[in-house]
């Protein structure tokens, strides 16, 4: 591994799996130079390894929506129901991270959602009963 100028500009040379890389840094840093050597090297490696980058976790919301974006092919009373289940849900979970999401989180949803039903319909019997419409 090396870095030399040619002219004003800093090239690199290494040699990667028994073949010599030769190429331009683009800059007039030696600094520059080494750091885009490394990074070139690196990219090889993990290209021979078919070691990938892992992509960043979105946001609740942005995946959710990203989600119903790719939904073109639905019907249009499916396509509302589905965006008022991710507007419900993104208000639950929104804010957060999709890796952040467990089974404890769903549960507790469910559990959320069945104790607002429950209360809907003592309020709906009681006011039936009492012959309130």
């Amino acid at each position: 591994m090396s870095v030399y100028r040619r002219g004003n500009t800093w090239w690199f040379k290494f040699r990667f799996e028994g073949q010599v890389i030769r190429e331009s840094a683009k800059t007039t840093s030696k600094t520059v130079a080494r750091e885009a050597e490394r990074a070139r090297r690196r990219g090889l490696e993990l290209a021979i390894n078919r070691v990938s980058r892992r992509e960043k976790m979105p946001l609740f919301s942005t995946a959710a929506n990203d989600w119903l974006a790719r939904r073109t092919d639905l019907a249009s009373n499916t396509r509302e129901a589905y965006a008022h289940f991710v507007e419900t849900l993104t208000e639950e979970f929104g804010g957060r991270l999709v890796c952040d999401i467990d089974e404890e989180d769903i549960s507790s949803l469910q559990r959320k959602r069945l104790s607002q039903k429950s209360q809907r319909v003592r309020r709906t019997s009681r006011s039936t009963c009492s012959g309130k419409s």
